[in-house]
């Protein structure tokens, strides 16, 4: 089974053995366990957030399925990784797609193919 820590800071955070990237990053549950510790003190500054953990039906088997909709939006506009998001998507779209869901990845998906195409230039 896999989290979903979310790097609040613009820098790379080291908790232990796990690495955050600014944004959503997936973790192991062995890895947020055996990393428990540096991982809270981070919480407790600030600087990462865990999203609550609520599981929705037969939407489970999908890393965003299983995060209800306020956590699993917050999830997707954390994301700066097209290739994540683009993961994120087919899964949603395997279960009920969920309209709030399905929109924020569009959205974040737009916005970054947009910085992406203004930095080619």
């Amino acid at each position: 089974m896999e989290r979903v820590i979310l790097n609040e800071t613009r820098r790379v955070i080291v908790c232990g053995t796990v690495n955050l990237i600014p944004g959503a990053n997936v973790v192991s549950e062995d890895a947020l366990r055996a990393n428990e510790a540096y991982l809270q003190v981070h919480v407790e500054r600030g600087s990462i957030e865990l999203p609550s953990f609520e599981v929705e039906d037969d939407l489970a088997e999908s890393l965003i399925g299983s995060y209800n909709v306020k956590d699993a939006k917050k999830i997707i506009e954390e994301t700066n990784d097209l290739d994540a998001l683009e993961v994120y998507k087919a899964d949603e779209l395997k279960g009920e797609a969920r309209k709030g869901v399905l929109d924020a990845l569009k959205k974040q998906i737009k916005k970054l193919n947009d910085a992406l195409k203004k930095d080619a230039k």
